[in-house]
């Protein structure tokens, strides 16, 4: 069975870094973003199976990046 990828949305490093290891050792593939617009690039590559996202994101915020995901 393929490793279930997810994408992390968020601007704080530390935050996303600990994340990003902590799901790297449960298993997971994991794809990083700083904002919601470095987000959407990656989206054009493929959906991911799961999206995490902060809240405050510079630029465009996480519930508007939502919103933008969802319409």
């Amino acid at each position: 069975m393929a490793k279930q990828q997810i994408l992390l949305v968020d601007a704080d490093s530390s935050s996303a870094r600990l994340l990003e290891v902590s799901l790297r050792s449960a298993g997971f593939n994991i794809a990083a973003a700083v904002s919601a617009e470095d987000a959407l690039g990656k989206l054009e590559h493929g959906v991911p199976d799961l999206i995490l996202t902060e809240a405050r994101l510079p630029g465009v915020d996480g519930f508007s990046f939502v919103r933008t995901l969802r319409a």
